[in-house]
């Protein structure tokens, strides 16, 4: 659920941006979104075809880079990309870890149509 109010924020955004530079239509919205952001790539993008319904950025195309997860362990010092959600070292097996990234969400550029 935590989808529907980060895509009408990215709706607003749309529109705003696109407002502001002149746009007749939004024709693409490029995102990046890290792995471990819990939200659905596919919910993003049909709600954000439900919402910007009747705005300049109706039927735009939403391009998703998906980045993954990378842990820090504090025991050995060893970063790792996380193949899911474990938190566990594949080197040293402690648990002191912090995610480093994958919690990555923003829109990276928007494409108009002028």
């Amino acid at each position: 659920m935590h989808e529907l109010s980060v895509t009408q924020s990215l709706v607003n955004i749309a529109v705003s941006e696109g407002e502001k530079a002149g746009a007749k239509k939004v024709t693409d919205l490029n995102l990046v979104m890290g792995k471990c952001t819990c939200l659905v790539p596919e919910i993003v993008q049909d709600y954000f075809a439900l919402m910007s319904e009747g705005t300049i950025a109706e039927a735009a195309n939403i391009h998703i880079e998906r980045i993954p997860g990378k842990i820090h362990c504090n025991n050995c010092n060893a970063d790792f990309v996380i193949p899911d959600f474990r938190v566990v070292c594949p080197k040293c097996k402690g648990r002191d870890t912090e995610l480093i990234e994958g919690k990555e969400f923003y829109v990276d550029f928007i494409e108009i149509e002028e």
